[in-house]
């Protein structure tokens, strides 16, 4: 009986040991699986909060990127303008004086043709007069 219950006890002994490893794996690597992963959450989530901040930032940035371009070319476009509305001025001011010029030109031909057709005796209607000074100007 004691050596029998001897023979059991070490089956038992054996069969104990073969649980306990086994147990000490299955803990141990529990264990190493939570200390890996549980680093990786608090990183991650550190991680995220940076992410989350640096997006914040990067957005605030993009905004006052956009912000200064717009600016810049709203500046532009009223210069554009500005520059195209002194060139249409300074187009009529031009057409403005050259009409002056034409105007006075007509006047000075319109006024020696009727003093030589008063020397002369002869005599032509006003729109006559007229369109033989246009006619000279063209000239």
């Amino acid at each position: 009986y004691n050596q029998g219950s001897q023979i059991l006890s070490q089956k038992h002994s054996r069969s104990g040991q073969i649980i306990m490893l086994t147990f000490a794996r299955l803990a141990l690597a529990r264990h190493s699986a939570t200390s890996i992963y549980l680093p990786r959450v608090n990183v991650s989530s550190a991680r995220m909060m940076t992410l989350g901040s640096d997006l914040k930032l990067k957005e605030k940035f993009e905004e006052d990127k956009y912000i200064k371009e717009r600016e810049a070319y709203i500046l532009e476009k009223r210069k554009e303008r500005a520059l195209k509305a002194a060139a249409e001025v300074a187009v009529a001011t031009k057409c403005e004086e050259e009409l002056a010029n034409r105007d006075a030109i007509i006047h000075e031909t319109f006024v020696e043709l009727h003093d030589m057709l008063t020397k002369s005796g002869d005599s032509i209607s006003q729109e006559g007069r007229l369109a033989i000074s246009k006619w000279k100007l063209r000239e």
